[in-house]
């Protein structure tokens, strides 16, 4: 199976949101004593829970028979998806617990990737 870009765009952009908490960690004493830093927080804070329901949602409602841009073929690990997002988000004032399963979530995709197949490695 031919892996396409957007797969590797959706990787970067849950790494990007996997360092959010660890940003908020490095810049805590700041966060309680600027209000529109602490707003941001509470706004990535619960953007990260909508996205852990809306996996938690698709993986309800949803199927295998989706198309986006190609075939979804993802379905069953949207449920995995969910929980790491929607557990950061409880956890989310735990900076470092809160990133460590976002980044948990990607190398999830990883793996579910390459044991999926969807990686051809050759030995030479």
């Amino acid at each position: 199976m031919k892996i396409h870009l957007l797969w590797y765009i959706c990787l970067t952009i849950r790494l990007f949101i996997a360092f959010i908490p660890l940003i908020y960690n490095y810049i805590q004493p700041i966060i309680n004593k600027n209000n529109i830093i602490h707003k941001l927080y509470s706004i990535n804070k619960y953007i990260i829970l909508l996205i852990g329901i809306g996996f938690l949602y698709k993986s309800v409602f949803g199927s295998n028979n989706e198309v986006q841009i190609n075939k979804v073929f993802w379905h069953k690990t949207r449920i995995m998806h969910s929980l790491f997002y929607i557990f950061s988000a409880i956890n989310y004032n735990n900076y470092k617990l809160s990133s460590f399963l976002l980044f948990s979530d990607i190398i999830f995709s990883v793996i579910y990737r390459v044991f999926s197949g969807h990686f051809t490695f050759q030995i030479n």
